[in-house]
């Protein structure tokens, strides 16, 4: 299947309650996943606003 692309979004509301930060290594470690496994071939869009978290991923593989 030539030029395959899958487009996974994902949007939460946040608890009214706020959470103390604790930090992590989530997000930084699916991005050096992606880049290397998708090297040029990925959008990751995170957007965190007072009401809710909303993450775009988009992958293109040609070998799909």
């Amino acid at each position: 299947m030539a030029g395959a692309e899958l487009v996974f979004s994902c949007i939460n509301t946040k608890a009214s309650k706020s959470k103390d930060f604790t930090g992590g290594i989530g997000i930084g470690n699916v991005t050096k996943r992606l880049e290397l496994l998708f090297k040029g071939r990925y959008k990751l869009d995170i957007r965190d606003n007072e009401h809710q978290f909303t993450v775009k991923l988009e992958l293109n593989n040609e070998e799909w």
